[in-house]
């Protein structure tokens, strides 16, 4: 369960507001906050005066105070919605932790706050289904575990260009990658959504598939999404500060917050296989398809891919 952080600030008499800060190493005054409504507040006190009187965001179930012009204040509406609150309180400290032009303060959290409020806008569930949370996962694991260590962590997130809509997961300079991942005890197989996954209009793509079981909560090595992301970003932060908005950009476009729910999805790296797309391999493309098709999905038996096996030749 997630510490709700305004649990311990009382209510304060009228006119006043109570407040804890949030870090005492932050380079900007931020604090945890209550009102006299007892509404849950986060109070930003920036290192210059700005007249925010005509530019103040819009955020659904957010309100956005300027009280002066060195103050800017983020007030829950409804306290039942605390933890997506904590979430986007979260993005906008980690975000301005960064920093270190003090006049970029201000822009950092209006443009973390207009993410969020096109987040906000659209329809989603609590989590995930694990469908999802494993093909998360995996292109985690490819961030984490390949392309890091060849490029480092900041351009491995300029290379994620799935969430943004592109065709494959990854686009590594003239390469694409497409990312799958599976349980061990299910058949060997893999499901290809559209024509144009394993038909990219650049000469190298490799296929990533990673293979997963199922853990048991405190098993060694097992992983669940919440604390890969969380691994993923603590990197960005200590290497590669300048694409932490990027990589929260990314996951609010996907529909991912932190939830504690995440945790009941453990999961151990049971195997990873790399095979180069190329002639020959099993797939549809749009040449071998008949006019008047629309949309076509279809599935690929691993079984039957071993000579495309392969290991990443970054060029």
């Amino acid at each position: 369960m997630m510490n709700n952080p305004w649990s311990k600030i009382s209510k304060p008499v009228p006119n006043k507001i109570h407040r804890k800060r949030v870090d005492h190493q932050h380079p900007l005054d931020i604090f945890w906050g209550r009102d006299q409504q007892g509404r849950y507040l986060l109070v930003c006190l920036l290192n210059k005066e700005v007249d925010l009187s005509d530019d103040l965001p819009k955020v659904t179930g957010v309100e956005v105070i300027s009280p002066n012009k060195n103050t800017l204040i983020l007030a829950l509406k409804d306290t039942e919605n605390w933890e997506l609150f904590f979430s986007l309180c979260e993005d906008v400290i980690n975000s301005t932790k960064v920093i270190n032009d003090s006049t970029n303060y201000l822009i950092v959290i209006l443009r973390r706050l207009s993410s969020w409020q096109k987040f906000l806008m659209r329809e989603r569930s609590t989590i995930f289904t694990e469908e999802k949370i494993k093909g998360l996962i995996g292109e985690l694991f490819l961030i984490k575990n390949h392309l890091t260590p060849k490029f480092g962590v900041g351009d491995s997130i300029k290379f994620w260009m799935g969430p943004e809509g592109a065709p494959q997961d990854f686009i590594v300079n003239n390469t694409v990658i497409e990312v799958k991942s599976k349980l061990g005890d299910t058949a060997g197989k893999i499901k290809i959504n559209s024509i144009e996954q394993l038909c990219p209009q650049v000469p190298t793509m490799y296929l990533y598939v990673v293979t997963l079981g199922k853990a048991e909560s405190g098993s060694n090595e097992c992983i669940d999404l919440q604390m890969l992301i969380e691994e993923v970003r603590n990197n960005i932060f200590d290497n590669a500060p300048a694409q932490l908005e990027r990589f929260n950009d990314l996951l609010l476009q996907i529909n991912y917050i932190n939830n504690d729910d995440y945790k009941n999805y453990k999961y151990l790296l049971i195997d990873e296989s790399i095979y180069t797309v190329k002639n020959g391999f099993p797939r549809i493309c749009q040449d071998s398809v008949a006019t008047g098709i629309d949309r076509i999905s279809y599935s690929i038996l691993l079984s039957e891919c071993k000579e495309y096996l392969t290991n990443f030749n970054w060029k």
